[in-house]
């Protein structure tokens, strides 16, 4: 019979296994950790581990999860409620998201295509829509934040604002198609194309 565990036990171990994934995705990838190699690292059994994951993919997405959260708190202290212009905002949380995001061990692993193939199923595509859904919601409040606090007025949904600073994310997973040594320059130059857009749409209250 499988083992119970009370939520304090769950907890404890959710967090020992999410840690070992931390260490073994960053040294080896996740295309080439194992399950086995998870267990291992965190002491656990493998029954113990199908207990919380039904699969490496839905592990991945939930420790990605974890620390896209703790990102998106270091970026909401940063900008939000921030006061300057709407474009100026807008491309300096683009820059500074982004050198986040391809700088950080985890999250960075989310545009290799061995992460892509092991979280390709039916299960990983809701966790993903989902999860888009959540991160266009959190940048929504940002970019609204920005538009309060300077007393601004943009024509151009926020949704839409925000779904254009979220596409160029995933320039990242055509990186082949694109040119690795072009990639960063091509991003910024739709970044620049983007603020320029919303800094001719936007007016003051006052205006």
């Amino acid at each position: 019979m499988p083992r119970h565990f009370s939520p304090e036990e769950k907890e404890l171990i959710q967090d020992k296994i999410l840690d070992a994934g931390m260490v073994l995705f960053t040294k080896f990838g996740v295309g080439k950790t194992t399950i086995e190699d998870i267990t291992k690292e965190a002491h656990i059994g493998k029954g113990t581990f199908y207990l919380f994951y039904g699969s490496k993919g839905a592990f991945y997405l939930d420790l990605y999860e974890r620390e896209w959260k703790k990102l998106n708190g270091k970026m909401e202290s940063l900008f939000l409620y921030k006061k300057g212009k709407l474009s100026d905002l807008l491309l300096a949380y683009i820059i500074e998201n982004r050198r986040h995001l391809l700088e950080h061990p985890i999250l960075s692993k989310a545009y290799e295509p061995s992460t892509v193939s092991s979280i390709f199923d039916q299960a990983g595509h809701e966790r993903l829509r989902e999860f888009k859904r959540l991160s266009s919601e959190k940048l929504c409040q940002i970019i609204d934040s920005w538009i309060s606090a300077n007393d601004l007025i943009c024509p151009i949904r926020t949704e839409v604002v925000a779904g254009m600073m979220r596409s160029l994310s995933f320039l990242n997973y055509h990186r082949m198609e694109i040119g690795e040594d072009i990639l960063d320059e091509v991003v910024m130059r739709f970044a620049d194309n983007i603020a320029l857009m919303v800094r001719e749409a936007t007016s003051t209250g006052t205006e």
